[in-house]
């Protein structure tokens, strides 16, 4: 039986922006610890990506979520664009803390720069990054790479690292063996940085045959909500790919 990450572990000061190179999965990511978490505590998702035009938390209703969860984004015709419309509400957001809080930010270094004008509540809060790691992208194909492409986001957003989260995949054609590639990623890209690795991710078709892969870690089940028109039916694979 694997493990789900808490908000105490992951997340012990009611706050943790889920932030990745782009194509990393972080909006799926924070959507499903939403999701999980708003299970047992009353939860906001803040979609602070105002570079991607696609795969955004926004575009999730807090009704699929189910739960207690409220998402927190640019409303009407600015919900659309990536204007930064939200801020004056999110300051006001970041300082309740009768309410969990899962940021989701820009995957890049451009993206992460609107968390810089918030440092001073967030620090306050006391807000880590959580960056997700994916080692079927280009720019993450390396532990080199990788760890300059994290280093690089955390100098934009000016806030502390607070872990990684392993979540190798390749959308429908995912496999165990993804999976496993993207745990060994960001394990030795948290050994190079000093942190830790928080959990991992995987298709929650593939729980079964990856939990025994990770045993040592929390196993965050994802339920993909953001597939691409391009793909096919979200179908979970348990036999590797033919390459």
């Amino acid at each position: 039986m694997s493990v789900l990450p808490t908000p105490e572990a992951t997340a012990p000061a009611g706050l943790l922006i889920v932030g990745g190179p782009f194509g990393s999965g972080k909006t799926e990511v924070a959507i499903a610890l939403a999701e999980q978490w708003g299970q047992t505590t009353p939860v906001t998702l803040v979609d602070l990506d105002l570079v991607t035009p696609y795969f955004r938390s926004r575009d999730v209703r807090p009704a699929e979520l189910g739960g207690a969860v409220d998402v927190l984004a640019p409303e009407g015709e600015a919900g659309a664009s990536d204007v930064p419309v939200i801020a004056a509400r999110l300051s006001s957001v970041l300082r309740d803390r009768e309410r969990l809080l899962i940021v989701d930010c820009g995957g890049d270094p451009v993206g992460a720069t609107v968390l810089a004008q918030f440092r001073s509540v967030l620090l306050t809060r006391g807000a880590r990054v959580a960056v997700v790691l994916n080692p079927r992208r280009p720019a993450t194909q390396s532990a080199a790479a990788t760890a300059a492409a994290v280093s690089r986001l955390l100098d934009a957003a000016r806030v502390p690292l607070g872990g990684l989260v392993a979540n190798g995949n390749m959308g429908v054609l995912t496999t165990p063996a993804d999976f496993r590639a993207g745990v060994e990623l960001a394990t030795e890209v948290a050994a190079s940085l000093g942190t830790e690795v928080l959990f991992a991710a995987a298709p929650e078709g593939l729980l079964p045959a990856c939990a025994p892969l990770a045993p040592h870690l929390p196993l965050l089940p994802i339920r993909r909500r953001m597939t691409s028109p391009w793909e096919g039916p979200v179908v979970a694979r348990s036999e590797p790919r033919t390459e």
